[in-house]
């Protein structure tokens, strides 16, 4: 449950903005503030049933828009490539105290990473 609510805050702060402002203030109370449904439907003057039907459309939208825009995915495997050419580049600054060839492998590396 923490994992899929954790992919929620992040599909929402990529593309919150894009709810409308209805969705956007429910679903934050809900995941963000860990409001209750009861809570937010007090907060708002809407029932719970109007609260659990809008977090329910949000979350449709915020997978709707990954699925169609896919920023969240892209940005995951730029981070994975980040940290594996870290990890290569760490290597080779451990492995080889002088420069020259190994300078040229490290630039390599890092032209890789502005793909």
């Amino acid at each position: 449950m923490f994992e899929k609510d954790l992919q929620l805050n992040v599909l929402f702060d990529t593309y919150g903005d894009l709810l409308p402002e209805a969705q956007r203030e429910v679903f934050e109370f809900y995941y963000c503030d860990d409001f209750s449904l009861a809570e937010i439907a007090e907060s708002t003057g809407i029932t719970r049933q109007g609260v659990r039907d809008r977090i329910a459309k949000a979350k449709r939208a915020l997978l709707h828009y990954e699925e169609i825009l896919g920023f969240v995915a892209k940005m995951t495997v730029l981070d994975e490539q980040r940290r594996e050419a870290v990890k290569a580049l760490t290597a080779l600054q451990n492995e080889i105290p002088s420069a020259g060839e190994q300078a040229e492998k490290i630039r390599a590396i890092l032209a890789d990473m502005k793909c």
